[in-house]
């Protein structure tokens, strides 16, 4: 099993996981497309102020994820919410709490929902 430096297990949600890591990426190809659109056009535009409200759905969606696939209750997105990058921060470095067969399962920590079986990571 990987360990990290505090040699605790990694144990994280899969799906969420997951769902953490599409998001980031589409964050970064926005910010990357804002960022041409902006150098092209020379001004900032409805589509690129589009792209930045996109944008932040993006983070805000990926830090869900990300706070689930450590086992906390969603009510830790008001971090990021409230505190912007210091709470993501914040989230980034809060210990894992899902169970350790969580990560090979994909199953959620009690007191939540089941997935359906087409979002169930195999």
């Amino acid at each position: 099993m990987s360990r990290i430096f505090n040699e605790t297990p990694i144990s994280m949600i899969a799906s969420y996981k997951k769902q953490s890591n599409q998001m980031a990426f589409a964050l970064t190809a926005i910010l990357v497309a804002i960022v041409v659109l902006v150098l092209l056009q020379g001004r900032q535009t409805n589509i690129s102020k589009l792209l930045a409200l996109a944008g932040g759905v993006c983070f805000y969606w990926s830090c869900w994820a990300l706070i689930k696939a450590k086992g906390r209750t969603g009510w830790w997105l008001l971090a990021p919410i409230l505190l912007n990058w210091v709470g993501a921060l914040i989230i980034f470095c809060m210990k894992d709490l899902a169970p350790e067969d969580a990560q090979s399962q994909g199953i959620l920590v009690p007191g939540e929902e089941a997935l359906p079986d087409w979002a169930r990571t195999k």
